[in-house]
């Protein structure tokens, strides 16, 4: 019998702290990456950011149906809301591990 699980792995930290850097470094290990960043570069390569809304809800019908899959998946987020936390709680209810991985930036403004 196998007991492992699939693995819901969040990368989460600022604007500019190292997450897609680190998601990168790690992809042959995380299954699908759902970064919204990148869904906005492919909706509008010549401007990402008027892209952002629709990146968003696209983002969000990928980790719902992930979440489903029991596949190991990946997802980058600013903690900005709530959604990210619910869908690591229904992960864990739907037998998947979760695995948070938090950047922030160093710098000498402390």
């Amino acid at each position: 019998m196998n007991d492992i699980k699939p693995i819901m792995t969040v990368f989460a930290g600022i604007n500019g702290a190292g997450k897609s850097t680190l998601s990168m470094q790690m992809r042959d290990w995380l299954g699908e990456l759902v970064d919204p960043d990148q869904i906005a570069r492919e909706l509008n390569p010549d401007d990402p950011r008027s892209a952002d809304l629709s990146a968003g809800k696209e983002a969000v019908k990928r980790i719902r149906a992930l979440n489903q899959s029991h596949k190991d998946f990946a997802i980058e987020t600013t903690l900005s809301g709530t959604f990210v936390l619910k869908h690591m709680k229904a992960a864990k209810e739907n037998g998947l591990c979760d695995v948070l991985y938090w950047s922030s930036r160093c710098t000498d403004a402390y």
